[in-house]
C-alpha cells in the first residue's frame, strides 16, 4: 500500500515524466544518428583511407552521436575502426612533433655515431705498432676519423638535420677511404664502408639513402681509380706469374706479428660494430611495436566487448598500416 501514489495527481505527473523521458531518449536517439550521418558525410566515399581533416571532422560527429546515443553500433563501430587505425597522412599540427622527434632520433644516431668513430681511433696505436712509413697519411687519416668524431659530438648538442648528417657521411666516408692507405681498397675498407654505410641507412630518411650506398661504393671505388691511373702507387702486385698477390707497405711496414693482430682485431671489429647496429635497430623497433600493440589493445579495452571483437578480427592492423 506504501507504494501506491497518493492521488490521481501524483499518478498523472508520474506518467508525464515517463513519456517526456521517452520522448527525450527518442530526441537524443534522433542527434546521435544525425550526428552519425554527419561523420559518414565527413568521411565521403573513402571511409577505409579518410584524410587527416576527414578523420578529425568524423571523430568529433561520432563522440557526439556516442554521446547521445550509446547503443548507436554503427557510430560505435565506426569510432573504434578510426580510433584503432593510423591515419595515412600527417596532420599538419603533428608535423612539427613529428620532426622534433626525428630530430631527437638523428641526435641519438650521432652521438652512437661519435663512439664509433672514437673507437675507430683506438686502432691508430696498432698503425703505430707495425711502423709508420708516411707519417703524413697516417696523420691525416687519424685527424680525419677525429673530425668525424667531433662532427658527429657536435650534432648532439646543436644540428641534427639531414644536411648535417649527409656532411658526417662526406667526412666518414672519406676517412674509410684513406684507411685504403694501409692495405689498399680491398683489405679493411670494404668492412668499414659496409658498416659505415649500414649507420647512415638506419638514420637517413629514404630520399637520402642512396647517398650513402654511393659513399660507401666512393669509399672503395676511389682510391683503387688513383692507383689505376698512377695518381698514387699501388697497394697490390699480382706478381709476374700470376700465382701470387701480395700486398705492397705504403702508409706503415708490415711486421708479421702486428699486422696479423691488426688485421685479426679490425676483422673482428668490423662484425662486432654490425651485429651491435642490427641489434639495436631490432631492439628500437620491437619496444616500437610493443608500445602500438599495448596502446592498440587499451584502446580495445575500452570497447564494448562486441564492436571489440569485431575490430580485432579486422583484416587491417589495429595499429595501422605499415610505412
Amino acid at each position: 500500500a506504501s507504494a501506491r501514489t497518493a492521488s490521481a495527481r501524483e499518478l498523472a505527473r508520474a506518467v508525464e515524466r515517463y513519456l517526456e523521458g521517452d520522448r527525450d531518449l527518442e530526441r537524443r536517439r534522433e542527434l546521435g544518428a544525425e550526428h552519425a550521418d554527419k561523420a559518414k558525410a565527413a568521411l565521403g566515399g573513402d571511409a577505409a583511407h579518410p584524410s587527416a581533416s576527414a578523420r578529425a571532422g568524423a571523430l568529433l560527429e561520432l563522440g557526439r552521436a556516442v554521446a547521445l546515443d550509446a547503443t548507436n553500433a554503427d557510430a560505435r563501430d565506426l569510432m573504434a575502426r578510426l580510433i584503432m587505425t593510423v591515419p595515412d597522412d600527417v596532420p599538419a599540427e603533428a608535423r612539427a612533433e613529428l620532426e622534433e622527434d626525428r630530430t631527437n632520433a638523428r641526435r641519438a644516431a650521432a652521438r652512437a655515431g661519435a663512439r664509433r668513430y672514437l673507437v675507430w681511433c683506438l686502432f691508430a696505436p696498432l698503425v703505430f705498432w707495425m711502423g709508420v712509413r708516411e707519417w703524413a697519411t697516417s696523420l691525416v687519416i687519424l685527424g680525419f676519423m677525429a673530425a668525424s668524431a667531433a662532427w658527429a659530438w657536435w650534432m648532439t648538442r646543436a644540428r641534427a638535420d639531414a644536411g648535417a648528417m649527409l656532411a658526417l657521411l662526406a667526412t666518414s666516408s672519406a676517412t674509410v677511404a684513406l684507411v685504403s692507405g694501409l692495405f689498399g681498397p680491398f683489405l679493411i675498407v670494404p668492412g668499414l664502408a659496409a658498416t659505415n654505410a649500414m649507420y647512415f641507412a638506419m638514420t637517413l630518411e629514404r630520399r637520402h639513402r642512396a647517398w650513402a650506398m654511393l659513399a660507401a661504393a666512393a669509399a672503395i671505388a676511389v682510391p683503387f681509380g688513383l692507383e689505376a691511373a698512377h695518381v698514387v702507387a699501388p697497394a697490390h702486385d699480382f706478381g709476374a706469374s700470376l700465382e701470387s698477390f701480395r700486398v705492397l707497405a705504403r702508409t706503415s711496414y708490415f711486421p708479421p706479428i702486428p699486422t696479423q693482430a691488426t688485421l685479426l682485431l679490425t676483422a673482428i671489429g668490423t662484425a662486432a660494430v654490425s651485429v651491435t647496429m642490427v641489434g639495436r635497430l631490432r631492439d628500437a623497433l620491437t619496444r616500437a611495436e610493443e608500445r602500438l600493440f599495448l596502446q592498440a589493445w587499451q584502446l580495445r579495452a575500452t570497447l564494448p566487448a562486441d564492436v571489440a571483437r569485431h575490430v580485432a578480427r579486422s583484416p587491417e592492423p589495429a595499429a595501422g598500416r605499415p610505412r
